[in-house]
């Protein structure tokens, strides 16, 4: 069993609504789960938007960091900059 981590999941409304960015937390095992989720609670609340940024928290440096990159590579979806 993988160990839980804590990602932060940056995001705006779309194109028209991008002056106002938010952020969702979730407790995920890897980035992918983390949007899996986030899709998950946008259809849920029948909400849409698009992500600019995964970050995955660093609890020994307390830092956030940028896992946008790794989902890339991978072939997902990635993140609008």
């Amino acid at each position: 069993m993988s160990a839980l981590s804590l990602y932060r999941i940056a995001y705006n409304a779309g194109e028209d609504h991008s002056a106002i960015n938010n952020y969702f937390y979730y407790n995920a095992i890897s980035a992918e789960q983390a949007v899996a989720f986030h899709q998950a609670m946008l259809e849920r609340k029948k909400a849409t938007g698009q992500i600019l940024s995964v970050e995955r928290h660093n609890p020994y440096s307390q830092q956030w960091e940028d896992e946008s990159g790794q989902l890339k590579r991978r072939g997902d979806d990635p993140p609008v900059n």
